[in-house]
């Protein structure tokens, strides 16, 4: 793995967290988030969430570029392509049991389900960016 490329992992975790402190802002999906998933934010508790959300994306990204590297991706197409599937068939199908085994609303599933979707299909471009450079 180059230098370039551990900067790409970098800027997809960054994108990662981006993408999630929107989603889940006020100004999108925060307030209805929290509603469903019955939660109160907790300042304290927070930091703790943020660095352990930080060390997941860290995961995810280092995870994609490793497999979009083995699996040859070289186009924007099939940047996109593999986040859709590594979502479609990782992410949603298990996420789903959520809904079919703890009750929970199918609501929260598809908030959730469409900040991962947008955060896998924008990592898999940025490091598709930086492994054609």
């Amino acid at each position: 793995m180059n230098n370039l490329m551990i900067v790409g992992i970098a800027l997809a975790t960054v994108a990662h967290a981006v993408i999630g402190m929107l989603w889940y802002g006020p100004h999108l999906f925060g307030a209805e988030f929290m509603r469903l998933a019955n939660v109160t934010p907790n300042p304290e508790k927070m930091k703790i969430q943020m660095m352990c959300s930080m060390l997941s994306a860290l995961v995810l990204a280092s995870v994609m570029a490793y497999f979009m590297d083995r699996l040859n991706v070289n186009s924007f197409t099939s940047a996109l392509c593999f986040g859709f599937m590594a979502w479609f068939g990782f992410v949603a199908t298990v996420g789903l049991s959520e809904v079919l085994w703890c009750n929970k609303p199918l609501e929260l599933y598809f908030i959730k389900m469409g900040n991962t979707l947008v955060s896998i299909l924008t990592m898999s471009l940025i490091l598709f960016f930086f492994m054609a450079i």
